[in-house]
């Protein structure tokens, strides 16, 4: 089974233990990656930018990399992006009503050995929360050949003892 597989297993057990589980949709969630890379480059560039280049021999290659491509970034898009941010908090927050949290797949692959190419992907589920600032926990969900797949359990914004206490 995929991903998607286990994360429906998952909801069934937790309906079994009891747990009410209501659909929630909403349309600002694909605009989250994107607003998130968008921020993250200059944001990055501004707080590491002044390593470059008396400390860049001290970097991985790919931290590296990373730090001059968004050193490079177009800090024109920072303001769109907050705007995007903005909208997503807002409607994540009225997603959540008065619900104790949302449940998704951590990540939409299984576990990857360190450096393997388009990390980036696994940032697709939780880079919306983290945009939004607010807690998320990922509990393991089960293993695809041997891999881990994790389940991710996102409260709404200081609520970080309720994600936890939905984690046991």
């Amino acid at each position: 089974p995929g991903v998607q597989a286990l994360f429906e297993q998952a909801l069934s057990r937790l309906q079994g233990r009891g747990a009410t589980l209501v659909p929630v949709s909403f349309p600002e969630l694909a605009q989250a990656p994107r607003a998130f890379f968008q921020l993250y480059a200059p944001e990055f560039a501004a707080e590491h930018g002044h390593l470059l280049p008396d400390r860049a021999a001290l970097m991985g290659d790919d931290v590296r990399g990373d730090l001059e491509r968004c050193c490079r970034s177009n800090p024109a898009k920072l303001e769109a992006a907050q705007d995007v941010r903005e909208r997503f908090t807002a409607a994540l927050q009225a997603a959540l009503g008065d619900l104790d949290g949302l449940i998704c797949p951590t990540t939409p692959l299984v576990a990857q050995p360190h450096g393997t190419p388009g990390a980036h992907r696994y940032l697709l589920y939780t880079c919306p929360f983290n945009l939004a600032g607010v807690p998320a926990l990922s509990i393991p969900m089960g293993e695809i050949d041997g891999l881990a797949a994790g389940l991710q359990l996102v409260g709404r914004r200081n609520a970080d003892a309720t994600v936890l206490s939905l984690g046991r």
